[in-house]
């Protein structure tokens, strides 16, 4: 994330990042966030077809489990054939229709990604173009890899990948909540309730795949610094 931080608009020499600024980042600010999002700008259209075939696969998923309660309500307990088969129609109806729509989006999701990739990694090139020759003298050729590469897709997948789940999950939460309310409001409540105790782990979780990610990114700097003294 040090690298994207690092690449907004308009960068001077000092965009990347000494080791005594690295010990010192700054905390995620809805500043950065914005200026991280800015990247989604120019693919906003694109983005806004995957946020509408979101919205319809929470919709379409849920069609499968209301099916599949007719079948064994009134087609099974009734004993009618026609509406048995009508309904098994109908849910592998519902099934192909979801998966075209989750095709769908991962494609333009993984084209947004590529985009904002490739837009990201040009930038940070012609960045580098006026860099003083101190600063590739005084910073580790594998930490200038390592942004060039894993930072930006980790970026990348904040912006395509980790945007599109939260907006995911919540359609999910919210239509799953309506289709609980509307068969019976006393499960939608308990549900309501079960929910923050789901929410909660997810910080302590969250906080212990931070350090991991962290030390996993000072591994792979220290490999790509030794490959590139190895072969220069």
């Amino acid at each position: 994330m040090a690298a994207g931080s690092g690449m907004g608009r308009g960068l001077g020499p000092r965009g990347f990042l000494t080791e005594e600024e690295k010990q010192n980042m700054p905390k995620v600010t809805p500043q950065l966030l914005l200026r991280i999002l800015s990247y989604l700008k120019p693919y906003w259209i694109q983005f806004l077809f995957v946020f509408v075939a979101i919205l319809l696969s929470s919709v379409v998923g849920l069609l499968p489990s209301i099916i599949t309660g007719r079948i064994v309500d009134e087609a099974l307990m009734g004993r009618n054939m026609k509406l048995l088969i009508q309904l098994l129609i109908a849910a592998f109806g519902t099934l192909t229709i979801s998966q075209v729509i989750g095709v769908l989006e991962s494609y333009i999701n993984a084209w947004i990604s590529q985009r904002i990739i490739f837009d990201m990694k040009n930038q940070m090139y012609n960045h580098l173009q006026h860099m003083p020759h101190n600063f590739f003298t005084s910073e580790k050729q594998g930490d200038i890899i390592t942004r060039m590469n894993s930072d930006i897709s980790g970026v990348s997948t904040v912006i395509s990948g980790t945007l599109a789940s939260i907006v995911s999950n919540v359609a999910t939460v919210v239509t799953t909540m309506v289709a609980l309310f509307s068969m019976s409001w006393q499960l939608a409540l308990v549900g309501i309730v079960v929910i923050p105790l789901l929410i909660l782990p997810t910080k302590s979780v969250g906080e212990t795949r931070w350090k991991l990610l962290s030390e996993s990114q000072e591994k792979r700097d220290e490999m790509n610094q030794m490959v590139n003294e190895t072969l220069s």
